[in-house]
């Protein structure tokens, strides 16, 4: 009874604290839009806290909800929470302070300090995996291929770092594309543990939350532990909340618990630094971007997304989710103005909140320009080609860009006189075209948008006002019987065997991102869902390459063995 009388005592004071916070940010003329915004979040639900920071000061600063059903114990300005993603900011941060000591360089090749990960054809340097340009392929990613879920307790930096060793390709040679990949901030704190010669909390404890007063943040690095400040993380299954499976030990591209006030001490160190020498040097280093090696930019700073806004303003942000929990913090360095919305229920998106709240903001402070029309580009005079049975067979086909997962189908309508361009991905039954001469089709709806064939057939350019959208390169019809590609393959890379077999005249296999394997072309097949591509070289290995959103899965090789030879693992 003692125990429960201190426990509901607790409660009502930090419920009276959030109370005072809030009776305190509500002299500001915007709170009343930023209540608005969030009336949604219920007390007696999983909620989390928002801050809102102008000019340095906080304008705003409401908790919400509970941070934990089981205690009922309300979300509050001592409730530590997971920040997710978000925690790529400060193992960023720490590599910008080594190297502002002079123990790295942002150019130096991973390998110096992970000597046990592959020497490929072209250097992985630090830089590409601050900006995620560097092609390593994500650990989810894997883990979820080899039908295992990557917040299960067999995760730890360790093994991650064991996993990536064995990846003998990368997903696409560094800087040449940006592609998300959680693995390279893993192999960042391995850097930045490495050269401090300290754990990753300790590093960060002595180079970011104790100068900043950070008191309530660390690194926590076994995510089935509680403790008594923490927000639960919670999902929403039949409408219950109910806690996921969230016990990984991964630090580094997450792991950070923290507060609301500690997050605002973050924020504000960005407009006047107080870390390492303290110059302004490190905060123009966190912006630090370069562009892509075709010429194009990456919005992609060091752990800071860089968008210019519709409405004018440019801004820097990242967000964070996983185990229930999702958070998002955007900052505007032109006011200054800054957004922190940290929630512990994967319902309550912190990223349409904080957004929200950015937008009411400046369009009340700055109405939206009246869009202007843009002028029409088609002409009314075009007359299409009436294609003979030559020009037609050269046209008809199937056609993919194995970097893009784009898949194109082309046939030729006799009833209404049309080809059909059909982008098989979007799912929309494609589109009418016309032949504008032999070697172009032209979009029926749009002229803007062109096809072009170049001359041996064999290659399809898509333009959109003139400007190349993609490429895809031709295929031609398959000639070998489906059984001839049945058998067990095994991957190096992740240790994993998957099996070929037909079903109802259709290739299968054991994996759910190639469930149902359509043959398109020689060596080549495409799954029905996912639109996963399986390329062989041969018949006794293919190379799997898989969109998972933004953690895709290239060029990984598998090969061909017996039943009996598969290795144990």
């Amino acid at each position: 009874m003692k125990d429960s009388c201190i426990l509901l005592t607790a409660c009502f004071l930090m419920a009276i604290l959030s109370c005072n916070s809030s009776q305190e940010n509500h002299s500001h003329p915007f709170a009343s839009i930023i209540d608005e915004i969030m009336q949604d979040w219920e007390s007696d639900e999983p909620g989390g806290a928002v801050a809102v920071i102008e000019k340095g000061q906080v304008i705003y600063e409401q908790y919400f909800g509970l941070a934990d059903l089981e205690r009922g114990i309300p979300f509050s300005a001592q409730t530590q929470t997971d920040i997710g993603s978000i925690s790529k900011q400060f193992t960023a941060c720490l590599i910008a302070l080594l190297e502002e000591e002079g123990q790295l360089s942002l150019e130096d090749d991973i390998r110096k300090f992970i000597p046990e990960l592959p020497a490929y054809r072209d250097t992985v340097r630090i830089k590409h995996l601050l900006h995620h340009t560097s092609g390593i392929r994500d650990y989810e990613a894997l883990e979820m291929l080899k039908g295992r879920h990557y917040f299960d307790d067999h995760m730890t930096n360790p093994f991650v770092i064991d996993l990536m060793a064995r990846q003998r390709a990368l997903n696409f040679p560094p800087n040449t594309r940006y592609e998300y990949s959680n693995s390279n901030y893993i192999l960042l704190a391995e850097i930045i543990e490495s050269v401090s010669n300290r754990t990753l909390n300790e590093a960060a404890t002595s180079y970011l939350f104790a100068p900043l007063g950070m008191n309530q943040t660390f690194f926590h690095i076994n995510q089935g532990e509680d403790f008594e400040a923490k927000a639960i993380g919670y999902v929403e299954e039949e409408s219950k909340y109910v806690r996921p499976a969230y016990r990984s030990h991964l630090i580094g591209d997450g792991g950070i618990y923290t507060t609301m006030q500690d997050m605002i001490k973050w924020d504000q160190n960005f407009q006047s630094n107080r870390l390492g020498q303290g110059r302004p040097d490190l905060l123009e280093r966190m912006k630090y971007r370069i562009p892509l090696s075709n010429g194009n930019p990456n919005f992609m700073a060091l752990a800071q997304i860089f968008t210019n806004h519709s409405f004018g303003k440019e801004s820097w942000s990242h967000g964070g989710g996983g185990g229930g929990y999702l958070s998002f913090y955007i900052r505007f360095e032109e006011i200054p103005f800054s957004v922190i919305v940290l929630s512990n229920s994967q319902p309550h998106n912190a990223f349409q909140k904080a957004n929200a709240i950015t937008k009411a903001y400046f369009q009340s402070e700055n109405p939206p320009p009246v869009p202007t029309v843009e002028a029409d580009t088609t002409t009314d005079d075009w007359s299409p080609l009436t294609p003979n049975p030559q020009i037609m067979k050269r046209w008809v086909g199937h056609y993919y860009n194995e970097e893009l997962f784009s898949f194109l189908h082309i046939n030729y309508e006799v009833e209404n006189q049309r080809f059909r361009v059909n982008w098989l991905e979007n799912g929309d039954g494609g589109y009418q075209a016309a032949l504008n001469n032999d070697s172009t089709l032209v979009e029926v709806a749009d002229l803007n948008l062109t096809y072009e064939l170049n001359q041996d057939g064999k290659k399809l350019i898509h333009k959109n006002k003139g400007i190349v959208d993609r490429v895809w390169i031709r295929v031609e019809s398959p000639t070998t019987p489906l059984v001839n590609w049945v058998g067990y393959y095994y991957c190096e890379d992740i240790q994993h065997s998957l099996q070929l077999s037909v079903q109802d005249s259709i290739l299968v296999s054991d994996t759910p991102f190639a469930t149902e394997l359509i043959n398109f072309g020689e060596g080549l097949f495409r799954d029905k869902v996912t639109f996963s591509l399986l390329k062989f070289a041969g018949k006794e290995k293919f190379t799997l390459n898989i969109p998972q959103g933004d953690r895709n899965l290239r060029h990984l090789e598998f090969r061909k063995v017996k039943a009996n030879n598969l290795p144990q693992h």
